[in-house]
């Protein structure tokens, strides 16, 4: 497993890889921990689309409880959420390195997630990012 966990404040946009729950330089608890150095990479991205009110409602981590006729089969986890204000849709994500492939779960899991959110035209982007 070579991914290294990052925690990022969002409000002066300090990170370490050291655990924290208030930021070591302005005291704040807007913390967002990151799993790996690519994830990290785009949230920063993705905290400035914000910043310039290019994307809305942006969500890392959130939960997706997938059932299938009202039976919890199980939890999708994604990288983050957003509405594209452009597009005004909402935007799943998944971010990969490039060259490396999903395991057989994953991606099971993210087809599973398409398929109940067709209708509401929703489906994870996989985004592949260099480190």
């Amino acid at each position: 497993n070579r991914a290294i966990a990052t925690w990022h404040c969002r409000a002066c946009n300090h990170h370490q890889q050291e655990k924290m729950t208030v930021c070591d330089r302005c005291g704040t608890d807007a913390v967002t921990h990151f799993p790996s150095l690519i994830e990290h990479k785009r949230g920063c991205e993705l905290l400035l689309l914000a910043t310039r009110g290019l994307i809305r409602n942006l969500k890392f981590h959130p939960r997706y409880d997938l059932k299938v006729e009202m039976t919890k089969v199980c939890t999708y986890v994604a990288d983050s959420e957003y509405l594209d204000v452009e597009t005004t849709k909402t935007v799943v994500e998944d971010v990969k390195p490039v060259g490396w492939k999903i395991d057989r779960f994953s991606a099971l899991k993210i087809k599973l997630f398409d398929a109940i959110n067709k209708q509401h035209q929703i489906s994870v982007t996989i985004r592949r990012m260099r480190p």
